[in-house]
């Protein structure tokens, strides 16, 4: 589990990690944790901006709801809230 404090609401979030995540998060940490330590880089190996991976992940929700409206199935969830 990550907690994690939500910015936009202040809410505290316990989000559930599956076994393979889990692994590759501890990797990207390593041995000796740091406080705030950034573990999602972009392509040149820089944190990632709020609006930087927010865009990114709006692509790719709009990419997968293309192919589950395809399907005859409803959007993801999560493109509810950012609309």
């Amino acid at each position: 589990m990550i907690r994690h404090r939500q910015n936009k609401t202040g809410v505290m979030l316990m989000i559930g990690l599956t076994p393979a995540l889990a692994a590759q998060i501890d990797a990207a940490i390593g041995p000796v944790p740091v406080l705030r330590q950034t573990i999602v880089h972009n392509r040149r190996g820089e944190k990632y901006t709020y609006s930087g991976i927010t865009s990114m992940l709006t692509a790719q929700i709009a990419r997968v709801n293309t192919l589950r409206e395809a399907e005859g199935l409803p959007p993801c969830p999560a493109s509810a809230s950012a609309t």
